[in-house]
């Protein structure tokens, strides 16, 4: 038995060597346990995924989504970052919508209601946390959607293009109605180009074929970046669509040596990539010639424009390609020239074993100076000297995390001279299965399924989080090349650039997956560290900091002078959270609140204040949060997936048989009741309250004190029975006064703060309410500055003050945004059941998060709808361990004697 393995290892490395190339000493290790592994010097780093309920939208409609924030090398869950932001743009580069997200119970929800004008196109969703910024924006999550627009749902457009010259193009876009084409129609359209005021719309008339050509000159607008926005409007229809105007007459091919050298006296593998003007994958055929232009070798692309080739250098020439496209277009691309003396990292991912071996001029022996480094999101697992003749070091798979494994090749200074990515796929994979408690449902009633979940052990997952989308399959048709958890955390989050088709390397069905995965990572590259910068420890400054709450920051100055004031008192008031706060201005008059959580839409109202510095020499200057601007990296048109035509034809019909208004939502704040036709919100938030609200006189007990004045009716309160108001006004000393007024409470109306001197002359009859709040209430002593009373006036007697307030500021940050969840209704009661409107939902229901118990199990529920239909189940989620979990099913609804059937 030990003999027949020991046969079985060598057979496999002499096969494993030849099929490389490789002919020299070879070497397997054992690695240690993962915990036990060493830290590149990097600053935290964090891995964004987001699961959204559909994979295209109709405006009107929310898009719902969960994200999944984990650490970058482990994939569990990151705790410390509590503000999570969430960006709609549009493929002009312009901000549609923002949201900025709150951890609720461990786990972060939203969506983006689209607005019903929203003009119909391409869109993509940016994701990020304040300290992903210090990664730069290519560690930011994006995607992109298609949106369809329900108010002009007979209108669809696509686009075409041709370059007739250089300085000559031509775009065609084809206007449909009803799949008819809109044949001598009036149409309009516009020029947009980033950072420009918009060109004015133009009229034009479609041909008798439906199309609305524009000539242009793409040399004038090469580093431009235009679109084209076409509008059509009728009595029935408002159309308007953007798309991307290509600037370049041709596909691109790059060429990338393994290793990034071309290396003279061996076997070197060239990998390419082509894609055409629009950025999308273009299939080309290739053809190596040496310098005197002899033919050496053919080969053509074989996953979505890239491909790959070997040859041997032998000599110093000079070596090109000759490229060839589907149209017999051609381009020229040159090798770079062998070198000498130099060395290159090759890799084959084989039997469940990675081989990385050095490549070097003529077999030349390896010295022990050179030091080969493995880590895999920035975690080193292995780093030793390598020697020899053509060595190469085996690592076994099952040693590593699922992922991409990042080899690198070091000289005596310890400067990095060769690279190479190779993609560890896991064994075994976790389970997700799905049980339902009975196989036949009818329309509108509850249906029960039991999640069952195991790690890749086979054991089940306790504490696992996952978030499940349930769709009509007929409106709502899955892709499954599109990027999903398991592609975007093991690959995408971690290589440059956009992938195409993402999820088609861990489609099972894809017997090509290994070996075009491997081509994508010869391709496009590793992104997450800069290796020689971290090595040497040269890290970039943290400048955005983690964020575990809000905050709102300044600084106080003199007005006249500029001059930063220290020690001065500053005090914030939001009546809506009712949020009530002091601190002090430090040596530079800095002040922050920290650690804050409201709304967003909430005003805040600022005082600064001192015993000795009259308030009117005071200023502030807020320091505003600083946003990341939209990067360039638009998603190609086509990148989204593609919406069918009965998607909108079943949004429209649901859209217009509800008037829009049937979409009833429940908020994190507390369920509501709910009435058919009518949104309904609670007004107030319990978890953005923070000060103590210690006493409140309004309705019959104002009234009873409405003759009574203003100071007698402050004394009524018990904080406020010993502090003298009708003393201040008396003294003659306008220092003490002055004194006695800062050493006071503050009054606060519609959000903006006032001193007493300021609303003395107040009547009780006039004020609807007042309320009194004292932001240190666990402390009994009575100091009257940490006190602030809000008076709310009648409508009829508002409150107005000339008094110059420049010691008092307002602004209005970026909150959080509310948690609305998603609804569908609940079918408990006959007279829902009955209800004539019809329940076309596409999303049945999207639940975004559900925990297993310690068996590993969970149960969810929803209420089926009216349509006869499959339904596309789609559960992902993520265990304590950091093991991604994904599980897609189609389950099909049989019609039968009015009942639906769910297969298992």
């Amino acid at each position: 038995m030990v003999k027949s393995l020991i046969l079985f290892t060598i057979s496999l490395w002499v096969f494993l060597f030849a099929w490389t190339g490789v002919n020299g000493q070879i070497v397997e290790v054992e690695l240690d346990q993962w915990s036990e592994m060493s830290k590149l010097n990097t600053p935290q780093q964090d891995k964004l995924y987001l699961h959204f309920d559909k994979p295209y939208y109709a405006t009107g409609e929310r898009m719902y989504f969960r994200a999944y924030l984990l650490d970058a090398s482990s994939l569990i869950k990151d705790t410390l970052n509590n503000a999570l932001y969430v960006e709609l743009i549009d493929n002009r580069e312009e901000l549609v919508y923002r949201k900025k997200i709150n951890r609720i119970n461990g786990v972060f929800s939203g969506n983006f209601k689209l607005d019903e004008m929203l003009s119909e196109g391409s869109y993509w969703v940016r994701a990020y946390t304040n300290d992903m910024r210090n990664a730069g924006q290519g560690h930011f999550y994006k995607r992109p959607f298609f949106i369809g627009n329900n108010l002009s749902s007979e209108i669809r457009t696509s686009f075409d293009f041709n370059f007739l010259s250089k300085k000559k193009a031509v775009a065609e876009i084809l206007f449909e109605r009803k799949n008819t084409v809109m044949k001598m129609k009036e149409v309009s359209y516009r020029l947009n180009i980033p950072g420009k005021k918009p060109k004015r719309k133009k009229k034009a008339e479609t041909t008798y074929k439906g199309i609305l050509r524009y000539e242009y000159n793409p040399k004038k607008l090469y580093n431009e970046r235009p679109s084209i926005t076409v509008f059509y409007e009728d009595d029935i229809n408002k159309y308007e669509r953007t798309f991307l105007l290509p600037v370049k007459n041709e596909f691109d091919v790059q060429v990338f040596p393994e290793g990034g050298e071309v290396v003279l006296g061996t076997t070197n593998c060239i990998a390419f990539k082509a894609i055409k003007t629009n950025g999308l994958s273009i299939d080309v055929e290739g053809t190596l010639y040496d310098q005197e232009f002899k033919a050496i070798s053919t080969f053509k692309s074989q996953h979505l424009g890239m491909g790959k080739f070997c040859f041997f250098a032998d000599k110093f020439k000079r070596y090109h390609i000759i490229f060839t496209g589907p149209d017999r277009e051609m381009q020229r691309v040159d090798l770079p020239i062998p070198k000498r003396k130099t060395f290159a990292l090759g890799a084959v991912v084989k039997y469940g074993r990675i081989l990385v071996h050095v490549k070097s001029e003529f077999a030349c022996e390896v010295k022990d100076s050179l030091v080969l480094v493995g880590h895999m999101g920035g975690t080193i697992f292995y780093s030793d000297t390598i020697s020899g003749t053509n060595p190469a070091v085996v690592f076994n798979i099952k040693d590593l995390h699922p992922g991409i494994a990042h080899f690198v090749l070091l000289d005596k200074n310890g400067d990095p001279i060769s690279e190479r990515l190779a993609f560890v796929r896991p064994e075994q994979t976790t389970q997700v299965l799905l049980d339902f408690s009975k196989p036949t449902h009818e329309k509108r009633r509850p249906v029960y399924c039991q999640l069952i979940a195991k790690d890749s052990n086979g054991d089940p997952i306790k504490n696992g989080s996952f978030s499940v989308s349930v769709t009509d399959a007929k409106a709502v048709e899955l892709d499954f090349n599109a990027d999903n958890m398991m592609s975007n955390l093991m690959l995408t989050s971690d290589i440059k650039g956009y992938i195409e088709k993402p999820g088609s390397y861990f489609n099972p069905t894809n017997k090509n997956a290994e070996e075009n995965l491997d081509i994508l990572l010869m391709t496009q590259g590793w992104r997450r560290f800069n290796t020689k910068r971290v090595l040497e420890g040269e890290l970039k400054k943290v400048r955005f900091e983690i964020e575990e709450g809000l905050k709102i920051a300044g600084q106080v100055n003199a007005g006249s002078e500029k001059k930063p004031l220290a020690d001065m008192q500053v005090l914030a008031y939001s009546p809506y959270t009712l949020y009530f706060n002091t601190t002090t201005t430090d040596s530079v008059g800095y002040f922050s609140f920290e650690h804050l959580r409201f709304p967003n839409g909430t005003q805040f109202s600022l005082e600064a204040r001192s015993n000795t510095i009259d308030e009117k020499k005071v200023e502030f200057k807020l320091f505003p949060q600083q946003l990341p601007d939209i990067d360039y990296i638009i998603f190609p048109e086509g990148a989204a997936t593609a919406i069918p035509n009965e998607y909108m034809q079943v949004t429209n019909e649901k859209y217009f048989n509800e008037h829009g208004t049937r979409n009833v939502y429940a908020r994190s704040r507390g369920l509501m009741a709910i009435t058919p036709g009518t949104i309904i919100e609670q007004s107030k938030n319990e978890q953005f309250s923070y000060a103590s609200e210690e006493f409140v006189i309004e309705g019959a007990m104002l009234d009873r004190n409405k003759e009574h004045n203003f100071p007698k009716l402050l004394q009524s309160f018990p904080e406020l029975e010993n502090w003298y108001p009708e003393l201040q006004p008396e003294t003659n000393d306008e220092d003490n006064a002055f004194e006695e007024e800062i050493k006071g409470p503050r009054f606060a109306i519609d959000g903006i703060i006032y001193s007493y001197n300021e609303i003395k002359r107040t009547k009780p009859k006039e004020l609807e309410s007042i309320r009194i709040l004292n932001n240190h209430p666990e402390n009994n002593t009575k100091n009257w500055e940490n006190i602030l009373i809000a008076l709310s006036f009648k409508k009829e007697n508002p409150f107005s003050s000339s008094a110059d307030k420049q010691h008092i500021a307002s602004t209005m940050p970026l909150g959080y945004d509310d948690n609305v969840l998603f609804y569908e209704p609940k079918y408990n009661a006959f007279s829902e059941r009955s209800n004539p409107i019809p329940d076309w939902r596409s999303t049945i229901t999207f639940i975004p998060e559900i925990k297993t118990a310690a068996n590993g199990k969970a149960v969810f529920s929803f209420f089926t709808a009216d349509r006869m239909s499959p339904y596309n189940i789609e559960i992902e989620g993520i265990s304590p361990q950091g093991e991604p979990c994904r599980y897609v099913t189609k389950k099909m609804l049989l019609h039968k004697d009015k009942a639906y059937m769910i297969g298992k």
